[in-house]
């Protein structure tokens, strides 16, 4: 992200004009320090003068870590873009409409799982899922989809993420 940042700022044909800027943090995967972070690039923002503004902010990769920030961030109707956050919560644009990711909501991949199933001829399943926003979402999309193409899910199995 740096080396691109640097490649467009040191070539005038690109956003002649506009310098861009990155500061980094990691959400080390929690809700608090990710809302924590969005808020320090709030505050920083806004003891900046009127030349430096806030665009947009790129990450987290975790859902529910997305969902925090996402939630602060439409507050100020600043852009969220998570290249990671796959929950479909994140597809209500009522609720984010500030959100855009760069991969598929777990929709799709519950319909992938379906497919595969379908492809090769089983009709039931044992699934294993995480705790948490990404696993239990995606496990109830899952459930959706299977049983709309009758696929019996055998058993649900949940692990603990910690």
């Amino acid at each position: 992200m740096i080396s691109a940042l640097e490649e467009i700022n040191n070539n005038p044909k690109i956003l002649s004009g506009i310098r861009l800027g990155a500061k980094i943090y990691d959400t080390c995967r929690s809700q608090t320090i990710g809302a924590n972070r969005a808020r320090d690039l709030l505050v920083y923002t806004l003891l900046q003068n009127e030349n430096q503004s806030l665009a947009a902010v790129i990450g987290p990769l975790r859902s529910d870590v997305a969902i925090s920030v996402a939630n602060l961030l439409r507050v100020f109707h600043i852009p969220l873009v998570s290249y990671g956050a796959t929950s479909p919560d994140l597809s209500n644009k009522e609720l984010y409409s500030y959100f855009l990711r760069t991969v598929p909501p777990s929709s799709f991949q519950a319909e992938a799982l379906a497919d595969i199933m379908k492809k090769y001829g089983w009709s039931y399943v044992l699934a294993v899922y995480s705790a948490g926003n990404y696993g239990e979402k995606g496990m109830v999309m899952f459930e959706n989809t299977a049983g709309r193409r009758k696929i019996c899910i055998a058993a649900r199995e949940k692990v603990s993420t910690i």
